[in-house]
């Protein structure tokens, strides 16, 4: 049983997470989980039920969700970003499915890109209609610019590539329809420490163990708009902190609008040049290697892959790893901004 699964039958039931008590969740929760595991035509959840051993699991699980909602609703008790749709796919022919990515390449080729994003939020401040990607992640992820722009993270750009192609049929009564941005939400049930439980409290102290990790555009009636109670300090929900007097700090998750246009370009260069490899039959190896990390530790398959870093020359290219050079945002956005000339 998947968290999300639970998150977008509770989405359909057109709920207002905000006027519900903990003891509502707990029962909201509940009722949807036992209505998932119990339906006949689930038959994949069958196992759920089949021991101790997994009645206990799915207990566990139940917990996860419970307090993910929890945490949903505090978020929208602090924000008017609401969620607008979940589990949307893209690149589909069938049904009300956004537009794919699609891409012209040589010789008559081409490449499609689709998929499904996990859930799109949007909200309106002033004159304008803001529609941002939630990508949910069972581990702490954060937004890595060198990983972004050197293609080993592409799906949050790409997410939002195919939000932007299709904001106009998202709303289509809006004239002023922008990006707010893409984000991940860690999906864990969160162990709080004592510290700062009597710091802050319980409420905050789940807020922020579960902050939104990511980008956003640095929209002045966007980042007003997304707290409208904060003035200064840090946000309780998003990546970004006010100065006192309320100017974003340097540090924020936030990226002009005109750079990210760039990144999405980018985005869209590094899938063709991925698909040109494919169809020239370029199967070299090249793991990746960024400072202590690589790619080489997280495949099953390094047994039958040969590779040795100590072989690598000019006459065996398959042993040489990609080295990723570590650059700051700045780097990076100064990068995109030349490749835009």
């Amino acid at each position: 049983m998947r968290p999300l699964t639970i998150f977008k039958a509770v989405h359909e039931q057109h709920i207002d997470l905000t006027t519900l008590s903990d003891q509502d969740i707990h029962d909201l929760v509940a009722e949807n989980v036992q209505q998932m595991i119990t339906n006949p035509d689930n038959y994949q959840y069958v196992i759920l039920t089949s021991s101790n051993r997994m009645t206990y699991l799915t207990s566990q699980l139940q917990a996860t969700i419970q307090q993910m909602i929890q945490v949903m609703r505090d978020q929208q008790t602090a924000t008017p970003m609401r969620p607008s749709t979940t589990e949307k796919v893209f690149g589909q022919p069938s049904g009300n499915n956004l537009k794919g990515l699609s891409f012209d390449l040589a010789d008559n080729r081409s490449v499609n890109v689709r998929g499904r994003i996990d859930r799109i939020d949007s909200m309106k401040a002033g004159d304008k209609h803001y529609f941002g990607i939630v990508d949910y992640k069972s581990g702490n992820k954060t937004f890595d610019y060198n990983e972004a722009y050197t293609g080993i993270s592409m799906q949050l750009l790409t997410y939002l590539d195919v939000l932007k192609q299709n904001l106009a049929e998202l709303s289509p009564d809006d004239p002023d329809v922008s990006l707010a941005g893409a984000l991940y939400l860690h999906i864990i049930n969160a162990k709080l420490k004592t510290a700062d439980l009597q710091k802050s409290g319980f409420d905050a102290a789940l807020l922020d163990q579960h902050k939104y990790q990511g980008i956003l555009v640095s929209d002045p009636d966007l980042i007003s708009g997304l707290e409208p109670d904060l003035e200064t300090g840090k946000s309780e929900v998003y990546p970004y902190k006010l100065t006192t007097k309320g100017k974003p700090y340097k540090s924020s998750a936030l990226i002009p609008e005109q750079d990210l246009e760039a990144f999405l370009a980018h985005t869209e260069g590094l899938i063709i040049n991925a698909a040109n490899k494919i169809f020239a039959g370029d199967i070299n190896l090249s793991p990746t290697k960024y400072g202590s990390r690589s790619a080489m530790q997280h495949t099953n398959y390094q047994s039958i892959m040969n590779f040795d870093p100590l072989l690598g020359d000019r006459q065996s290219p398959n042993n040489r790893y990609r080295l990723i050079e570590k650059l700051s945002p700045k780097e990076i956005i100064e990068k995109l901004r030349e490749e835009q000339k």
